[in-house]
């Protein structure tokens, strides 16, 4: 499981090729760059055949005493969508040191900006996607709760569908289920506070929440 750090970009197909790699700065050194080309794995995927550019960077900070420290990462940049993903699997450097860095190196129009805040609908849209959902704490009047305690509670009334009044609630954490269409094994996803921990293995699954998020959460804020 990894965790990715969610940001946003535009252009950076005009500064970066696969031709291109082995850049940076004192700090960051973008390793490698790739292209694809996804198929769409969900149905109303918006983004279908959307250029890809990913790769690895590496991180170097001074640490205790002055010795160099270095760590490896990877990224994901989609050009339809503007979804820029990272990776790292340290606590440190933080996304705002590397995202800091990176914008060293493109032009003004190809800024990256963190994902500081996602709406509450389109949050649930795509946690409604999921196959299992349960496990969504929400923050309440009375504190943090799940869906499952909300829903064993018998807190909601007659008047009121399940969905709406859970869509009352803000979204702190969640652990939901993926089942993807093609055949492989479902997957765990966790969210928490503008990161998403999503498998590596298998690529299909991965591709398949990555699409999921851009259609129900980044392609309806854009609007």
């Amino acid at each position: 499981m990894s965790t990715r750090d969610l940001a946003k970009a535009k252009n950076l197909e005009k500064y970066w090729r696969p031709e291109s790699s082995g850049f940076g700065t004192p700090r960051i050194h973008i390793d490698s760059i790739n292209e694809k080309r996804p198929e769409a794995n969900c149905e109303k995927y918006p983004y279908e055949g959307q250029l890809v550019l990913y790769g690895d960077y590496t991180f170097t900070e001074e640490g205790r005493h002055g010795r160099e420290i270095t760590t490896e990462g990877s990224y994901e940049y989609r050009s339809g969508s503007g979804l820029f993903l990272i990776k790292n699997e340290q606590s440190k450097p933080t996304q705002r040191e590397i995202i800091s860095e990176i914008n060293q190196i493109v032009g003004d129009d190809g800024k990256i900006s963190p994902i500081k805040s996602i709406q509450r609908h389109h949050l649930w849209n795509f946690f409604k996607s999921a196959d299992e959902f349960n496990q969504v704490s929400l923050r309440t009047d009375e504190g943090k709760k799940t869906v499952s305690d909300i829903l064993m509670s018998g807190d909601i009334g007659e008047s009121s569908t399940v969905e709406s009044h859970l869509e009352n609630h803000l979204i702190e954490s969640a652990r939901v289920m993926f089942d993807p269409p093609s055949n492989v094994d479902p997957v765990v996803v966790k969210y928490n506070r503008g990161q998403l921990e999503i498998p590596d293995e298998p690529p299909e699954a991965l591709e398949y929440v990555v699409q999921l998020f851009e259609r129900d959460v980044i392609h309806p804020s854009s609007q």
